[in-house]
């Protein structure tokens, strides 16, 4: 276990970089009032602290983005839902669903005790499997499973006792089922 000194040197490193990504980008959208303004908008970890949550901050950096407010608040609503219950939401498009908001509760969830599945149509699998792999494979260093599930799969013995042991090792490892 890292001492607690260390965590916070790591983070507060950390926190840095993103303030240099951030001054980069705004200085890259200085001719677009729009984006910069949009930049300005988020000074970033508002509503999450980056020593409670270091794979989000990881995720940060190896994107060069800054979670926004309702992306984190979204993502904790997602982790913990108020009613203690399973919860529906529904997103408009461009707010980071896929890239930023999915990434932040599956890392967050996936503990290594349990599993976490991310359930997509066959025809989006490729893509949700590369944008996981992409997001989480790095510096956060989870390993993305993938196991087709269809009606027409013959399920036979073999077969439930070789998608057991994915499940089994997808959760300890703590890895993204897809």
């Amino acid at each position: 276990m890292l001492p607690a000194a260390w965590k916070a040197a790591f983070v507060e490193y950390g926190t840095a970089i993103t303030t240099l990504q951030r001054a980069k980008r705004l200085n890259a959208c200085l001719s677009d009032p729009a984006e910069l303004l949009g930049e300005l908008a988020n000074p970033g970890h508002v509503g999450w602290d980056p020593l409670d949550q270091p794979d989000w901050l990881l995720l940060e950096l190896e994107n060069d983005i800054l979670i926004r407010e309702e992306q984190a608040q979204i993502a904790r609503h997602m982790i913990s839902p108020s009613s203690g219950t399973n919860c529906i939401m529904q997103f408009n498009m461009g707010l980071g669903k896929s890239s930023v908001v999915l990434p932040m509760v599956a890392v967050k969830l996936a503990d290594g005790l349990k599993l976490i599945r991310v359930v997509v149509l066959k025809s989006l699998s490729t893509q949700m499997f590369h944008l996981l792999q992409n997001k989480l494979g790095g510096m956060i260093n989870r390993k993305i499973y993938y196991v087709p599930i269809s009606r027409s799969l013959k399920l036979t013995p073999k077969l439930a006792t070789k998608i057991r042991d994915t499940y089994i090792s997808c959760s300890k490892s703590g890895g993204i089922l897809l």
